[in-house]
């Protein structure tokens, strides 16, 4: 099935001038396509949007159309193998505000329809960024 993954910058923020950690992002993907993606019946939708919210912090949000985060939690527990995405992601966010000498911080919500329904997961991430 084909998921559709659509980047939402500014004009301001040029995507080969603007130099965020490397592999920062991948992590954050991946769980959008393999637990909130690849349960769907449909077609799959990852939406990225950047914003400069301060010089020299990026606010990144990730926003899918998964089954949303407390379904695929429920899901995951009837499996044995234990997923460490989320675990390496603190590890790596530990590791990078320790050598960036700045603060990270994420958070998640499920997205919600209008009418009740979770309709996806969005991860909204703070990272300090620099420039070519």
């Amino acid at each position: 099935r084909p998921i559709d993954l659509i980047w939402h910058l500014p004009n301001y923020l040029s995507p080969v001038a603007v130099l965020v950690p490397t592999m920062f992002l991948q992590p954050y993907i991946e769980n959008s396509i393999i637990h909130g993606i690849n349960p769907l019946k449909g077609e799959g939708r990852i939406d990225v949007y950047m914003k400069e919210i301060k010089p020299g912090v990026l606010e990144i949000r990730i926003i899918d159309n998964g089954i949303g985060f407390k379904q695929s939690k429920k899901l995951k527990r009837r499996k044995t193998r234990k997923s460490m995405a989320m675990e390496n992601i603190e590890s790596r966010i530990q590791t990078m505000e320790a050598l960036y000498r700045d603060k990270f911080n994420q958070y998640m919500n499920e997205v919600v329809s209008s009418d009740g329904h979770v309709s996806g997961t969005e991860v909204v991430v703070t990272v300090p960024y620099k420039t070519r």
